[in-house]
């Protein structure tokens, strides 16, 4: 649990760092707009060896830092999160632990994390944006956030066999 947590704070940590730096506008967004606390949701699981109540439970609380440090909405992301871990859970249950699976499952998530939350803003009336801007806000987070799935996979796979850290496969 220890590893997942300062990952997920190395991920928000990173989230921070790179928005500032990448130029975000809302009618154009950036090709390489960064979501890695949303990555880190599938890959921690495997520490948790099937404990779904503490995997659920961390990821809750961050969702909640990540609210009230990143965004205006409160326990949005905190719900938002926790639909995400749900649909980790089921999807680990079917599939192994490999790099393919791992990086499938988290497309999955960042374009589900994208459309609840652009489909809950809209519902309440925050951001009234057409379906092309939502669309462009998926195109514009995958590329980036693939790319630090496929290295962050290989990185907790090694720092788990060097410290001998039990993970499912």
């Amino acid at each position: 649990m220890i590893i997942s947590s300062i990952f997920l704070s190395i991920s928000m940590l990173l989230d921070s760092i790179i928005s500032n730096y990448i130029n975000y506008q809302t009618t154009n967004p950036s090709l390489l707009t960064p979501l890695f606390i949303v990555v880190a949701i599938p890959l921690i699981y495997p520490f948790f060896c099937r404990d779904n109540s503490k995997y659920l439970k961390l990821i809750s609380i961050f969702g909640l830092i990540y609210d009230l440090g990143f965004t205006d909405t409160l326990i949005l992301n905190m719900f938002i999160f926790l639909l995400l871990g749900c649909i980790v859970i089921f999807f680990n249950n079917i599939l192994s632990n490999n790099p393919l699976n791992s990086l499938i499952v988290i497309i999955i998530c960042l374009i589900l994390y994208n459309f609840l939350n652009y489909g809950i803003l809209y519902l309440i009336n925050i951001h009234n944006y057409g379906l092309k801007y939502l669309l462009d806000i998926i195109k514009s987070t995958l590329i980036i956030n693939i790319l630090y799935g496929w290295l962050t996979y290989y990185i907790l796979g090694f720092i788990s066999d060097k410290l001998k850290i039990r993970r499912i496969n």
